[in-house]
């Protein structure tokens, strides 16, 4: 199997430094401008980096490997050879991974898909390495206020983004991410800014045309994300998280804040956190040993255990009014 092509030049290569975690993109250059602007907030000087992905844009090579029985799915397949593993997607674009170097090359034939895959493998490879030094992301609304940090756990298309939106136009808040903020089991919680992400039917009128793009997704719907500019003098850095609301978003409901037991608090933050169920984690990566997804899930179990015991816990229902939503926040955390 051909090595991945290691980046080449200043022309289009870049490199991005994830909370000590360094990544350098290499290869097309509009799509690596793209994801320049999606990863906005932790772009760094050039300089030697542990990660490295090239974005090709091109159709991929006739695969003549035999592809492994599992894992498989019907959106991909995949073949193992030493260290390195190629997921093949059922579009025809293709991930090369090599566990060993951490280098990999994604290959799309059309820019957006290349994108959305160069988007998917940082993600991935990243969250992977900040486990390793402790920090985990968690599918959340996170947020700051006086000084303290608090989770806002709704499902995907539940209305994060717009509980997002309203606390910038808000006093007092801050936004640590609007999607994968970083938690540690010491009750930590830190900033993992990407873009603003909205459903295409969200009014977003008030925002500058400049500052909105479309993101397409494999058989998914596109999504409109906002760039970190228009939000950027709101983001936190790290602050303790002392409080976790468990969202519900129902139209026409009036916005409330209830006490939540650590039961239901904890199970959700499981399916949020440990399953990590709406996370950029690439499972055709993942899975490689059943040990050290085992491992894995224990010490997300235990930061899921411990934050839960340390967090008030509350219950947000909201409807049509976010701003509501964290006024009652506010009055609550």
């Amino acid at each position: 199997m051909p090595e991945p092509h290691l980046p080449r030049g200043p022309d289009n290569h870049l490199c991005f430094d994830f909370h000590g975690v360094r990544v350098a993109l290499d290869g097309d250059a509009a799509v690596v401008e793209e994801l320049a602007r999606d990863f906005a907030w932790f772009r760094a000087a050039q300089g030697p980096c542990g990660l490295a992905i090239e974005l090709l844009r091109a159709a991929p090579e006739r695969f003549h490997g035999r592809a492994r029985a599992w894992p498989r799915t019907p959106r991909y397949r995949v073949a193992d050879a030493g260290s390195w593993r190629t997921v093949l997607y059922r579009d025809g674009s293709r991930l090369v991974w090599d566990f060993a170097a951490r280098r990999g090359t994604a290959t799309a034939p059309e820019a957006w898909r290349l994108r959305e895959l160069g988007y998917l493998a940082v993600l991935s490879r990243v969250g992977e390495a900040l486990e390793d030094r402790g920090w985990s992301r968690v599918h959340a609304l996170g947020l700051t206020l006086r000084g303290e940090a608090g989770l806002v756990l709704l499902p995907s298309g539940g209305g994060k983004s717009v509980l997002a939106l309203a606390a910038l136009r808000a006093e007092g808040w801050g936004l640590l991410s609007d999607d994968t903020p970083l938690i540690r089991s010491d009750g930590t919680a830190r900033a993992f800014p990407l873009r603003l992400s909205f459903l295409l039917d969200q009014d977003l009128s008030l925002i500058p045309p400049e500052s909105r793009r479309t993101f397409s997704r494999l058989g998914r719907p596109d999504k409109i994300v906002v760039d970190l500019p228009f939000f950027r003098e709101r983001v936190s850095g790290q602050a303790p998280l002392r409080w976790i609301a468990v969202g519900a978003r129902r139209p026409g409901a009036k916005a409330a804040v209830e006490p939540c037991s650590r039961a239901r608090a904890l199970a959700v933050l499981c399916d949020a956190l440990v399953v990590g169920r709406g996370i950029a984690q690439l499972s055709e990566l993942m899975v490689r040993q059943t040990l050290s997804l085992t491992r894995l899930a224990c010490a997300r179990w235990d930061t899921a255990r411990a934050v839960v015991s340390r967090a008030r816990l509350f219950s947000l229902r909201f409807g049509d009014d976010p701003a509501a939503a964290l006024a009652c926040l506010a009055d609550d955390s």
